[in-house]
């Protein structure tokens, strides 16, 4: 594939050929001018998609760290296996940028099992990650297990399509839920419930704000929960009895970026949101919720990252469907509701450890502690003792096929035979 700036002809695009077998220039000296650009290793992503990655446009003089952010860009669109770049001479001795994106396969059969003994969940679906090959992202799955039952729908525009830089997402998403309030591995309460929630979002995408603007993401929303005890397991007292039709308005705001090349991350990035429900009726009571969050991943060598991140949410909500509920995925080891309330944080630390990293096949295990905790009054959050865990995890992965991915973790969380959990 190959980009024409505006006035080039098909035959100075043939130059791809002649140049395809020709050495990179070693040893370029910085700043320097791009009289071309040939996208090269491009089977499915659309050239300008790529183009408004760079940070410069032909004719541009360009650092090296224009280059490096322009490559680091092209790697956070996830599409890729491989990005790189070097500089040839065209037979008019131009300098010429031979630009490499390597797509991965994007198209992904949605056949998910995630949990353990005690808890799973089993999905199912079809995902594209690059629809018609402009970065599009369109999602139709189902999922069900132990405390969901439910399909959905969702899209989603990138930026390179939409204006000023916006990121659009829409969709759907209506079946069952249950969650518990879990003490000493046992079930106290339990509230179940039907759900329709129909979503949009307009915002500016994480990996832009590294030079900090003010442009916080706009959320809306409209759900509907009718609880119904018949789902829940015989004994387990239901916490309410409500039907609710709820308005959501959120605000969201980023700062920072985590560069990912493959699997691997780095870099730092902040976020917080502010939300609130408007009842549609006069059942249905209004609320507030926020949260804050904080990632951190350290990429020491091309084996070894470094990662901690922490989260935070609170609400208002009496409704305990919309109480705040964590398990495994945040805390390996626990059960979904053994983290639950009106208030509730996530901490994890940890390192990955990578073995292996070709384009076929790659091997990652990693050492973490995770803690958290969840309380109906803020006062208490940090006052209780938190749920903990130690583990590792190992993960097998095909880069060059981003859905080809097994993980295994061994746990430890104290009591309980919740230690074992797959992903795949």
């Amino acid at each position: 594939m190959i980009y024409l700036p505006e006035g080039f002809s098909q035959s100075q695009g043939r130059q791809k050929f002649n140049l395809k077998n020709q050495p990179c220039i070693e040893n370029i000296e910085f700043p320097v001018k791009v009289d071309t650009i040939i996208i090269d290793k491009n089977w499915r992503t659309r050239d300008h998609i790529i183009y408004k990655e760079l940070t410069f446009s032909q004719g541009d003089s360009v650092t090296k760290g224009m280059l490096t952010k322009s490559v680091s860009r092209v790697w956070n669109m996830k599409n890729f296996v491989d990005v790189d770049y070097c500089f040839k001479k065209d037979k008019d001795n131009r300098n010429v940028l031979w630009f490499t994106a390597r797509d991965a396969f994007t198209i992904v059969p949605i056949v998910s099992i995630q949990g353990s003994r005690q808890e799973y969940s089993i999905g199912l679906g079809i995902e594209d990650n690059n629809l018609f090959g402009r970065n599009i992202r369109l999602r139709i799955s189902g999922k069900f297990g132990t405390l969901k039952k439910s399909f959905g729908f969702e899209l989603g525009v990138p930026r390179q399509l939409l204006y000023k830089n916006m990121t659009m997402r829409t969709g759907f998403q209506m079946g069952g839920a249950k969650n518990y309030i879990i003490k000493d591995k046992e079930k106290q309460s339990g509230i179940a419930y039907d759900l329709k929630n129909f979503y949009f979002s307009l915002g500016n995408p994480n990996n832009e704000d590294d030079r900090y603007t003010f442009s916080p993401d706009l959320h809306l929303s409209y759900f509907n929960h009718a609880t119904d005890s018949t789902q829940l397991e015989e004994g387990i007292p239901l916490m309410g009895d409500y039907v609710i039709n709820e308005l959501g308005i959120g605000l969201s705001e980023n700062y920072g970026v985590i560069n990912q090349i493959r699997h691997q991350k780095d870099g730092f990035a902040a976020g917080v949101n502010l939300g609130t429900g408007i009842g549609l009726d006069k059942s249905s009571k209004g609320f507030f919720n926020w949260g804050v969050s904080v990632q951190y991943y350290k990429l020491l060598n091309k084996w070894a990252e470094f990662y901690t991140s922490m989260r935070y949410n609170g609400t208002t909500s009496d409704y305990p469907s919309l109480y705040i509920y964590r398990g495994a995925s945040s805390v390996r080891g626990i059960l979904t509701g053994e983290i639950a309330g009106k208030n509730a944080y996530v901490f994890n630390i940890g390192v990955a450890l990578t073995y292996v990293n070709r384009n076929w096949y790659a091997i990652e295990e990693s050492f973490y502690f995770h803690a958290g905790n969840g309380t109906m009054l803020f006062g208490e959050l940090f006052r209780s003792r938190p749920v903990m865990s130690v583990g590792t995890g190992f993960r097998f992965m095909i880069p060059m096929i981003p859905w080809a991915v097994i993980k295994f973790d061994f746990t430890y969380s104290g009591k309980g035979n919740n230690w074992f959990f797959l992903d795949m």
